[in-house]
């Protein structure tokens, strides 16, 4: 992953959104 920095504000909050969805999706995948 780069700085922050280096990105812009929406790209960041897309990297987060994504990254959270991924996490939820696993977490979802895992339950029965």
């Amino acid at each position: 992953m780069h700085p922050s920095e280096e990105l812009p504000e929406q790209e960041t909050v897309l990297f987060r959104l994504e990254d959270d969805v991924s996490r939820a999706r696993s977490a979802t995948s895992r339950e029965p």
